[in-house]
């Protein structure tokens, strides 16, 4: 679901389900209830050892690009 640029610091493109905003979603079942997840938000809390986000925390893209999930680096998306 992810295409990823050539270079190390080119975009990695959700290629899946995105909202009228440009950002990715997808959904999962928790405790047998429907939840959008964000893939951005999902890729930084991956990056951070898989502590849930704070639903305040942002996960802002370097690139400008909302579709990207690229992590740049810890705690920073694009």
């Amino acid at each position: 679901n992810v295409v990823r640029g050539p270079g190390a610091e080119d975009c990695a493109i959700w290629c899946s389900a995105i909202g009228a905003d440009g950002y990715g979603r997808f959904w999962v079942n928790r405790d047998g209830v429907r939840v959008m997840v964000r893939p951005n938000r999902y890729a930084l809390a991956a990056s951070l050892d898989g502590e849930p986000l704070e639903p305040w925390v942002r996960a802002l893209h370097g690139c400008d690009n909302p579709a990207c999930v690229r992590v740049s680096s810890p705690g920073e998306i694009g």
